[in-house]
Formats: structure tokens, C-alpha cells, sequence
């Protein structure tokens, strides 16, 4: 470009700064209106009233310049912030990336594998390519892609079924055989962190369970501070000890189970999935499944439906049962020959957090006690509360 239409060029632009300063509405388009305005003021300029060619001095000229950048570049940091988010740069660079790890065929995506959830990746090959496989690392299972046409293939990945990716978390070099011939692509595979919760003490006070359903596992902590996880179905959500080498878990998705100790084995329950918490005095379980409630002994499971949905869990004194509901927010006795309520319920005003009940007395916890009227309606109104309940006469202290 010749030097004079360089420095046309170079002036235009800082005049048109300079206009956007004036007015620094976070947008390129902003800016081209005021580079467009500039342009239109120095051509209607030269051509009407500049008769003779002018110059400045290298020094005025660089001054001169300084001075029409100063107010731009001030409000472009100010306005910075704005200008981007307006223009949606933050996925520039990531965006930029994507396309090109796609445009590198054969491709898969999406890059990330969650080692715990079925997901699904489709894969790229060239257009006459009729047969393709994934190995999600260089020593996981073949997981067979279905053919959509035009070398697109569509891979349904389960990792309870197929196998957990290699390594679980990291980086991951997928392996995608099409027609035969193997290719290496970077992937990336979580795990979620293991979230602990519905803490459960053994008979024998020495160990402590608990289960997560972010991972799907029973983690076991000895006294000596040793801990153990073992895999368990989907969505465990609450564990019981029957006995010092014994426990039930109970799965949101899947049926209830026995896992026997030190071995791991699980036998599964016909206690149907959603179930979300279980209470057990010695052999005997309870559980709260959905709109039933569920008593287990040894492999015997019996099950009887309710009226309201059960939550939380406890045994009452003698042969009774203790359950929270959320609809109404209550609390409900049970006798355990029937299955049935032998008292009115008690009113909370809102949902148990959790229950404990120990000989005749409960705990309960919740967020605001309304015995006598309608919860309160605020949104994020807490009055946190913890309720003595006789159980024997039913009552709240």
C-alpha cells in the first residue's frame, strides 16, 4: 500500500477512535458507523474546502496522533468488559479450537467422557467410510458405532455396560478404527468427586457408612481412619447395617440391595427403584420407595402403599414406624403389623430435613414449625428448628 493512503488510512482510523470515544457504545458496529462518518467527512473536506495540499512535520503529525488516541484507548479499557461480552469474544479462542479439532478428520465429539453417565459421541470420517469402532483409551472395550451416512457415525457409550474409560480422569487417547485403520484423538474423562452423605454407624460402633450418589459407591471408614469404596447400583441414595458384616443400600434408580462384607456382593431386592431412605433395627428394614412403604428381612420383602409420599424413616417404640412426608409436610406413626397409621398425623408446616428417633423420643429437623397453619410462603425464609417428639403419647415438646 502506497505511504500516503497508508497514513490516510492510519488518520481516518484515529478520527474515527476519536468519534467513538464520544459516544462508546460497546460494539464493532459502533465503531465502523463512526470509521464510516470519518471517512465522509475527510472526502467531503478535501474536496470542498481544502484548495492546496498541506502537510505537517513528522513531530505535529505524531503529536497530533497521540492526542486523538488518547481518548479512544481510555474508553476502550473502560468499555472493554462490555465490548466483549456485546460481541461474544470470551468463545472466541475456544470456538477457534473446536473447529479445527473437527476439521481434523476422523473426529469425534464431543471431547469430554464422564465416567459415570451413558452419553453419546458422533464421529466424523470421510464420506465413503462405512465402518467405524471407539476405545476410549488404549486399553478400553470396542464400543461399535452405528452408521447415519455420508461417514457419520453415532457411538452410544455406557460405561456400566462397556467399561469405564482409561484412565477415568485426565487425559484419554480415544481410539477410532474406521474401516479398519486406527487414529489417535485427545479426549478428555471426568469422574465426579464423591459426595458422602446419610452417614450410618455399624452395630459394633467401629465403622461408619455412607454413600454418594455422584459416583455410584458405598465408601466405607474404619475407626483407624482406613477407608474402602465399594461400587454399587445407580443412584444409591441412603445405607442401613443389619449386622456388623451386612448392609442395605437403597438406589434412586435401581432396586434396594444387600451388600455383604468384606467380599462387596450385592444381592439385589425386588423393592422397586425410588427408593430414598431405609432405617433397621437389627435384621429389619424399613424403607420409604416412592408412595409405598417397604419392610425387608432377610431376602423377604413387603411392601404396602400409602396415601401420601414418604420420606424419612425411623422405628418408634414397641412396633412402630415413624415417617415423614412432604405433601402434606407431616409427621406419620405407623404400626408395623398393618402398615397403617394408628394416630393422626402431625402437622409441620414444612418438609422434615431429617429424622431421628431413639426409644420414645424423636428429632426432627425443619426449617420453619407451623403446627397450626400454612407454611410461610417466603421463598428464602428459614427459622431453623429442631423438634422433640414423644413418640409414646405424640406429641411435639
Amino acid at each position: 500500500m502506497p505511504t500516503r493512503s497508508l497514513r490516510l488510512q492510519l488518520g481516518l482510523v484515529l478520527v474515527a477512535s476519536a468519534g467513538w470515544a464520544a459516544w462508546p457504545h460497546p460494539s464493532l458496529a459502533a465503531w465502523l458507523g463512526a470509521y464510516a462518518a470519518a471517512w465522509l467527512a475527510a472526502s467531503l473536506g478535501w474536496r470542498f474546502f481544502v484548495r492546496r495540499r498541506w502537510t505537517l512535520a513528522r513531530g505535529p503529525t505524531i503529536a497530533l496522533g497521540l492526542l486523538l488516541a488518547a481518548a479512544p484507548v481510555a474508553r476502550g479499557v473502560e468499555r472493554w468488559d462490555a465490548l466483549r461480552e456485546h460481541e461474544r469474544l470470551d468463545g472466541l479462542v475456544h470456538g477457534t479450537r473446536a473447529r479445527l479439532r473437527l476439521a481434523r478428520l476422523p473426529s469425534i465429539a464431543p471431547p469430554l467422557v464422564s465416567a459415570d453417565r451413558p452419553q453419546t459421541f458422533y464421529v466424523q470420517g470421510e464420506a465413503e467410510s462405512a465402518r467405524a469402532e471407539v476405545r476410549f483409551g488404549p486399553t478400553g472395550p470396542r464400543v461399535p458405532a452405528e452408521p447415519l451416512g455420508h461417514g457419520l457415525f453415532r457411538v452410544e457409550y455406557d460405561p456400566r455396560r462397556h467399561g469405564s474409560p482409561d484412565p477415568v480422569d485426565g487425559d484419554l487417547d480415544a481410539v477410532l478404527e474406521i474401516d479398519g485403520e486406527a487414529h489417535t484423538r485427545r479426549m478428555l474423562a471426568v469422574r465426579p468427586l464423591a459426595h458422602p452423605r446419610q452417614l450410618a454407624t455399624s452395630p459394633a460402633r467401629d465403622r461408619v457408612a455412607a454413600v454418594s450418589e455422584e459416583t455410584d459407591e458405598l465408601l466405607l471408614v474404619e475407626r483407624d481412619g482406613r477407608s474402602r469404596r465399594l461400587d454399587v447400583d445407580d443412584g444409591p441414595t441412603d445405607v442401613a447395617w443389619l449386622s456388623d458384616a451386612r448392609l442395605l443400600v437403597t438406589h434412586r434408580y435401581a432396586d434396594a440391595a444387600l451388600v455383604e462384607l468384606p467380599s462387596g456382593a450385592r444381592t439385589p431386592l425386588s423393592t422397586g427403584p425410588l427408593c430414598v431412605h431405609v432405617a433397621a433395627r437389627g435384621a429389619l428394614a424399613a424403607l420409604t420407595c416412592e408412595s409405598a412403604i417397604v419392610l425387608v428381612e432377610g431376602e423377604t420383602v413387603r411392601r404396602a402403599e400409602l396415601d401420601f409420599t414418604p420420606e424419612h424413616v425411623a422405628f418408634g417404640p414397641g412396633d412402630t414406624l415413624v415417617v415423614s412426608s412432604r405433601r402434606p409436610a407431616a409427621l406419620h406413626r405407623l404400626r408395623l403389623d398393618t402398615l397403617r397409621e394408628d394416630v393422626p398425623p402431625l402437622s409441620l408446616g414444612r418438609p422434615a430435613v431429617t429424622l431421628a428417633a431413639a426409644e420414645e423420643l424423636a428429632v426432627v429437623a425443619v426449617t420453619d414449625f407451623r403446627p397450626e397453619g400454612p407454611p410461610h410462603l417466603g421463598n428464602h425464609f428459614v427459622d431453623d428448628q429442631l423438634l422433640e417428639v414423644d413418640l409414646a403419647r405424640w406429641r411435639i415438646r
